[in-house]
C-alpha cells in the first residue's frame, strides 16, 4: 500500500495539462508476471482500461534481458485522463489482480518532449525491438517462384500481426538472386508469435530447396525517432501514387501561376472535351485541378465561370 500511496502522490505532482507516459516493470517468482498479463488480456480488464477516455496507449511487452518479467507502457492525455482510471472500478480489479499474483513493481514516469506528440507517434524502447536483415541468395531457377512466397509473406504479416511493423523484401540491382528483407518486430513476443504463424511456415517450408544460403544480421536502431516520419511518408506518397492510378483525369503540371489560392501542392491540367472536333474551341475553357493530399484551396469566386 505504502508503494502504491508513494506512486500516486508522484503521478498527482505532474502538471496537469501534460501527457503522461508510464512504465512499469512487474516482478513476480514462478512465472506469474506473465500470468498477471495473460489474465488482464483474456478477461478483458486490460481492453476496459484502454476504453478509458484519454487513455492514448496501455501496451505489455515481454523485455529480452529477463522474459519472466512484464513491461507495461501506458499512456494517458492528462492528469484528468489518469484520474478517471484511477477513480474506476477496473483500477481496483487490477489491484486485486496484482496482489494475487504477488507482483513487485518499479515505475517510471515520462513527459514527452514534444508535447503535441500523439500516440501514434510514439516508438517503443530500443531494448524491445528487434530490427534485422536477412541476407539471402536465391537459386536463378526458382527466383519468380521465391519472390512470390516472399511477397505474400511479408503483406500477410503485416496486414494480421499487429506486432509485426515492417517485413519488406529487395533485390540487389547488379545481382536479382540475392535478397535482403527489412524485418522489424515490435518485441521478441512478437517476433516469436510470427514465426509459428502458418503464413510464416508456408513461407519456410515452400522455399526451403530455393535459398542457396541465409544470413540473419540483427541490427542496432541509431535514429528510433524517425521511424513514424518514415512509415508516415510512405503512406502518403502511396496515397500519392493511388490517386493518380485510379483517376481517368489528366493530373497536369503544377499550378504555380495560382499557388496564392493553395495551400499544399496542386496541379492544373487543361481538358478538351471529347465531343470537338480537331483544331475545334470552345467559347468555355476546361481544367482539371489535382489536390495532393492535405492541399486545400482557399475561398475564391470565379466570375463568369462554373466549377464542377
Amino acid at each position: 500500500m505504502k508503494k502504491i500511496i508513494t506512486l500516486l502522490l508522484l503521478i498527482m505532482s505532474l502538471s496537469a495539462q501534460a501527457q503522461i507516459t508510464i512504465n512499469i516493470r512487474y516482478n513476480a517468482p514462478n512465472g506469474n508476471a506473465l500470468k498477471y498479463m495473460q489474465e488482464m488480456e483474456t478477461t478483458g480488464f486490460a481492453d476496459s482500461i484502454r476504453a478509458i477516455p484519454g487513455c492514448l496507449r496501455y501496451d505489455y511487452f515481454i523485455p529480452q534481458d529477463d522474459p519472466q518479467s512484464v513491461l507495461l507502457i501506458d499512456s494517458w492525455e492528462d492528469q484528468q485522463a489518469l484520474n478517471r482510471y484511477h477513480s474506476s472500478s477496473v483500477m481496483r480489479k487490477a489491484e486485486a489482480l496484482r496482489a494475487k499474483y504477488q507482483l513487485e513493481r518499479k515505475a517510471e514516469m515520462f513527459t514527452p518532449m514534444r508535447p503535441n506528440m500523439n500516440h501514434q507517434q510514439a516508438v517503443l524502447p530500443d531494448s524491445t525491438m528487434i530490427v534485422r536483415i536477412s541476407e539471402i541468395e536465391v537459386y536463378p531457377e526458382y527466383l519468380k517462384e521465391y519472390l512470390e512466397f516472399a511477397h505474400n509473406v511479408g503483406a500477410t504479416s503485416v496486414k494480421e500481426e499487429p506486432g509485426v511493423i515492417c517485413i519488406y523484401p529487395m533485390q540487389q540491382l547488379r545481382n536479382d538472386c540475392q535478397i535482403r528483407i527489412l524485418e522489424i518486430y515490435a518485441s521478441q513476443e512478437a517476433y516469436q508469435h510470427h514465426i509459428k504463424t502458418e503464413h510464416f511456415q508456408t513461407y519456410k517450408q515452400g522455399t526451403l530447396h530455393m535459398v542457396k544460403s541465409l544470413d540473419l544480421v540483427d541490427m542496432q536502431q541509431m535514429a528510433l525517432e524517425c521511424l513514424p516520419l518514415i512509415f508516415n511518408k510512405a503512406k502518403v506518397n502511396d496515397m500519392k501514387a493511388e490517386q493518380q492510378l485510379n483517376s481517368e483525369w489528366p493530373k497536369g503540371n503544377p499550378n504555380d501561376a495560382y499557388a496564392q489560392y493553395f495551400t499544399g501542392q496542386s496541379y492544373l491540367a487543361p481538358i478538351q472535351p471529347k465531343n470537338l472536333a480537331e483544331g475545334e474551341n470552345t467559347v468555355q475553357g476546361y481544367s482539371n485541378v489535382t489536390f495532393e493530399p492535405g492541399c486545400r484551396n482557399n475561398w475564391h469566386v470565379h466570375h463568369g465561370a462554373h466549377q464542377i
